[in-house]
């Protein structure tokens, strides 16, 4: 590796980079979820995964809510509308 990243990669070593690189994308997966499908309880899925996240079954739940809320699409007036 070269440049900043390579440093910090030989500093604490490859495993704990790789750790520290994807945890955050693992641990925020519900709400990257819920803001690609547009979720109508984006809300919630942010504030379940950032309060109880760190358990196991906080995380199952918002990625749940991230799947199971509807999806909101914009309707051809320009107003939004579940589906």
């Amino acid at each position: 590796m070269s440049g900043a990243t390579g440093v910090i990669a030989e500093i604490l070593g490859p495993d704990i980079f790789i750790a520290i690189a994807i945890g955050p994308v693992v641990y925020l997966f519900p709400v990257i979820v819920a803001a690609f499908r547009r979720a109508e309880r984006w809300p919630t899925v942010v504030l379940v995964n950032v309060i109880l996240g760190w358990t196991i079954l906080g995380w199952a739940v918002a990625l749940f809510i991230a799947f199971a809320s509807a999806q909101i699409r914009p309707a051809l007036d320009g107003s939004q509308e579940l589906t």
